[in-house]
């Protein structure tokens, strides 16, 4: 793991941490799980400071958690924070040592008030939620919808916390604090019930597509849409398959001849240039994603990149659309016969972790979620959401077709949903070491095809 060397000075932000095969979400730290304590770690606060000295130090804190949402990690500057809290920059390094402790101490307090936030929820549900295929899917809507929209801060937090970790160790025992939050939360929820062993899905379920309502698109058809996918969660849950609405159906036609209006990356000096953005942003995150550093990397003129793609969010998507080729889409790899024996099935598993598990998937996947948050931060690339909420599941799809046969492939809403899981899935493996990830996506992979294969009649033989 690369680590920080020397404190952040007063006028930077904290420096984006490249990443290499070894580096991003491929860590061999031991980390103590259980949740972070909300109040700040001893050398991030001197609580023995006079009352106002404290109050400074709380509104160090408080412009801090702004901070994520605002700006995210690449964005902060001590600088920036101090004058937000209308203090000197001094102050920081008085009250917190660094910018780097007062960040930390800032996911402490986001933590505090999500462990509220979820309190409250389940002091308001009754004791029992059955049956479960009925209580659930209105639940779950609520909740994302709460959760990523009114309480966008603490959402982005959170996000923000999953994808430094995976670059910087001083993050992952706060990312360890999220994580057994949402377990616990979820295990509850799902204890009340009476779906204990589905718990873990619901808590994937919820980190993937409350992510996706982090992006700012049509507030309405959105809500109507999240409707319909936590409905299609119920028939799951229900042992039936899932059937896209008309809400939905009509959202994905209408991102789909958005996408038709798009270029085609078909080779030639645009698909370079898409490569060059999709390396930046894997080495570095988002954040040096402008035109120059295209140009640099690609050995081009700024001159073409602007006439290929002329705005930064132009590039952005772009440089999404590569990175999701590179981890998702294997165009040269024959694809494999659909399942028919218990033998065939334990092959396929053997294959999906593995290549889960590469160190390219793993980089490219980070690139990606990182770039999902720059788009749910930037309104300039609210034209981009609706593609990346109703267009996704390209690869899902595939997977239901060798799980449950071509005749079986599923729906575009049960394409959506899986993908949503496995976008929780790669989140959630944040922070583990290699062995540790192995054991989980292995777990987690029983579940979800176990889930999958109760909503049709089996056809795997012993």
């Amino acid at each position: 793991m690369v680590e920080r060397k020397g404190s952040v000075r007063h006028d930077e932000a904290p420096s984006a941490i490249g990443a290499d095969e070894e580096s991003a979400d491929v860590r061999g730290v031991s980390v103590s799980s259980g949740i972070v304590e909300a109040d700040a770690p001893d050398d991030a606060t001197d609580t023995t400071k006079a009352p106002g000295e404290s109050a400074a130090a709380e509104r160090l804190v408080e412009v801090a958690l702004d901070a994520w949402e605002q700006r995210g990690y690449a964005g902060i500057s001590a600088r920036a924070i101090a004058q937000g809290a209308e203090q000197p920059v001094s102050s920081i390094y008085y009250h917190f040592t660094d910018l780097e402790h007062l960040l930390i101490a800032s996911q402490h307090r986001a933590l505090e008030l999500a462990r509220g936030w979820c309190a409250h929820q389940l002091a308001a549900m009754p004791a029992l939620l059955t049956p479960a295929a009925d209580a659930m899917p209105p639940l779950m809507s609520a909740l994302i919808q709460n959760w990523s929209v009114d309480n966008r801060r603490l959402a982005f937090a959170w996000r923000e916390c999953q994808l430094v970790a995976a670059r910087n160790d001083a993050y992952v025992p706060a990312l360890h604090g999220w994580g057994e939050l949402w377990s616990e939360f979820w295990e509850e929820i799902c204890r009340r019930g009476g779906v204990p062993e589905l718990a873990q899905l619901s808590r994937f379920m919820f980190d993937g597509e409350g992510f996706l309502h982090l992006i700012q698109g049509e507030p309405v058809l959105d809500a109507a849409c999240l409707v319909e996918l936590c409905r299609g969660w119920g028939d799951w849950l229900a042992g039936r398959p899932a059937i896209e609405g008309p809400w939905r159906r009509h959202a994905r036609l209408a991102a789909e001849q958005a996408a038709q209006a798009e270029p085609a990356l078909d080779g030639g000096v645009a698909e370079r240039i898409a490569a060059a953005a999709a390396d930046l942003v894997t080495r570095n995150g988002p954040a040096g994603l402008t035109h120059r550093a295209v140009a640099a990397e690609a050995g081009l003129t700024l001159g073409a990149i602007s006439y290929h793609f002329r705005t930064s969010a132009d590039l952005i998507q772009v440089a999404f659309e590569m990175v999701y080729r590179r981890a998702m889409v294997r165009p040269k790899e024959p694809a494999p016969a659909p399942i028919r024996s218990r033998k065939d099935y334990e092959d396929f598993r053997r294959r999906t972790i593995g290549r889960e598990d590469s160190p390219e998937t793993v980089l490219s996947r980070l690139a990606m979620h990182e770039l999902l948050v720059a788009v749910a931060r930037d309104s300039a690339l609210k034209g981009f959401a609706s593609q990346l909420r109703y267009l996704r599941g390209r690869t899902s799809r595939n997977y239901l077709a060798m799980l449950l046969g071509p005749e079986e492939a599923g729906s575009r809403l049960e394409a959506a949903m899986l993908s949503n899981i496995s976008f929780g899935r790669g989140r959630g493996y944040f922070g583990l070491t290699p062995a540790e990830r192995l054991v989980a996506r292995a777990r987690d992979l029983d579940q979800v095809d176990r889930l999958l294969l109760s909503t049709r009649q089996s056809h795997l033989d012993n």
